[in-house]
C-alpha cells in the first residue's frame, strides 16, 4: 500500500510494453514494489508465452495486464491471444490482475468468463474523455461489477481520462465526485483515476522546458473533496496518452533529460545525441537545478544521472542516450510519486 495514503490501493502506472519500460521496472527499488501495480499495455499481438516470460523477468509484483488495442477493445486475434495468456496465468496463479474495457466486459463470452473466474481480481477499464460521466458509462459499469461478482471475482474500477485536463471548474469536480462514489458503490473493490498530462511532443523544447503535471493535481483536488472513496492515483508517467506504437520510435532523435518534481516536469534537451551531450545535460541537472535534484540515493534513475555528472567517473562508465534517458526518468518518475506524493 502507499506510504503516505496507507489505506489507498497501489499506484497505477501505465505502461507501453517496450523495452526503455521494460528495464525501468526491473530497476525500481524492492521495497517500493509492493507499493506499485504496473497496467502493462501489451500493443503489439505478443504471445502469450513469451509475454508471461517477459512481465516475469522485469517485475516481481503485482502486474495488471491490457491486451486491448489503441481504441481500448480486444478485436481482432487479440481476444484470442489475451485469452491464452490468461488460460496460462490463471494455472499458474501468478500476481496478474487481467484489464478489460467496459465495453467488452459486458459481452463475455463463456469461455472468457470461465478464464476470468480463475483470477482473484479483475479491472474494468472505463475510458472517458475529460471530467464527463454518462449515465450511459454508469450503466456499462454497474452491468460489468454485476458480471465479475457472479465470477466472484473482485471488480475493480479504472477511470482513464486519457489526456488530463489543464483547467475545471469546482462544480465540475464536485459532480464528477459524486458519480464515482455512485460507481464505486456498484461493488467495486477500489477506484483508480488515471489520466495523463506529459506533452505530445518535445519537438517545441530547444533546451529547457517546463510541464505542468495536471494529472496528479487534479487526483490531490479530487483526493481533497472526497476523501472516503479512497481513490487511487494512476497515471502515463513520462509518456503521452497519445503516444501509439508509431510515435514510440520517433521519440528519442535527440537527448533529452525529464526530470519529475512536485508540480512539473522539468525538460533539459541537446541538440545532438552523442554520449557528451547526455553528460552536459546531466551535469546541468545537478547544478544548476540542484535543490530539485532529489540525490543519488534516491533512485537508481537518479542514481544513474549523477554518476553522469560526475567528473571523476571515467566516461566509459557512463550510461547514455536517448533509450537510457527514457528508462531513468521512469525510474524516478515512480520513486518520486511512491516516496513523495501518493
Amino acid at each position: 500500500m502507499p506510504s503516505l495514503h496507507p489505506s489507498y490501493p497501489p499506484y497505477i502506472p501505465v505502461i507501453k510494453w517496450q523495452k526503455a519500460e521494460q528495464k525501468a521496472l526491473e530497476a525500481i527499488d524492492e521495497e517500493l514494489v509492493d507499493q506499485v501495480w504496473p497496467c502493462i499495455e501489451v500493443r503489439g499481438v505478443t504471445h502469450h508465452q513469451l509475454l508471461m516470460s517477459e512481465v516475469f523477468h522485469y517485475w516481481k509484483g503485482t502486474v495488471l495486464v491490457d491486451y486491448a488495442d489503441p481504441s481500448g477493445r480486444l478485436g481482432g486475434r487479440r481476444m484470442e491471444v489475451f485469452e491464452s495468456f490468461l488460460s496460462v496465468a490463471g494455472a499458474k496463479n501468478y500476481p496478474i490482475i487481467p484489464v478489460l474495457d467496459s465495453r467488452d466486459a459486458v459481452e463475455l463470452s463463456d469461455k472468457m468468463q470461465q478464464l476470468l473466474s480463475t483470477f482473484d481480481s479483475v479491472v474494468v477499464r472505463l475510458r472517458i474523455e475529460s471530467l464527463s460521466l454518462s449515465q450511459d458509462h454508469f450503466k456499462q459499469v454497474q452491468d460489468a461489477c454485476r458480471i465479475l461478482c457472479q465470477l466472484k471475482v473482485s471488480p475493480r474500477l479504472m477511470v482513464d481520462m486519457g489526456e488530463c485536463p489543464s483547467e475545471w471548474a469546482a462544480q465540475d469536480l464536485r459532480s464528477f465526485a459524486a458519480v464515482l462514489r455512485d460507481m464505486k458503490g456498484c461493488g467495486f473493490y477500489t477506484v483508480h483515476l488515471t489520466s495523463g498530462a506529459y506533452p505530445e511532443s518535445l519537438s517545441d523544447v530547444s533546451s529547457m522546458a517546463e510541464y505542468d503535471r495536471h494529472d496528479w493535481r487534479l487526483w490531490k483536488e479530487l483526493n481533497t473533496i472526497a476523501s472516503d472513496l479512497l481513490l487511487g492515483y494512476s497515471d502515463y508517467g513520462i509518456l503521452s496518452p497519445k503516444w501509439t506504437e508509431e510515435i514510440l520510435k520517433k521519440i528519442a532523435k535527440k537527448v533529452a533529460l525529464r526530470y519529475t518534481r512536485e508540480k512539473d516536469w522539468l525538460i533539459l534537451k541537446a541538440t545532438g545525441k552523442k554520449k557528451q551531450d547526455s553528460i552536459d545535460l546531466s551535469v546541468i541537472l545537478v547544478t544548476r537545478y540542484a535543490k530539485d535534484f532529489m540525490g543519488s540515493k534516491f533512485s537508481l534513475g537518479d542514481r544513474v544521472m549523477a554518476t553522469r555528472a560526475d567528473s571523476e567517473v571515467p566516461d566509459r562508465e557512463k550510461k547514455g542516450g536517448a533509450s537510457s534517458h527514457l528508462t531513468e526518468a521512469w525510474i524516478h518518475h515512480i520513486a518520486y510519486v511512491v516516496k513523495e506524493q501518493y
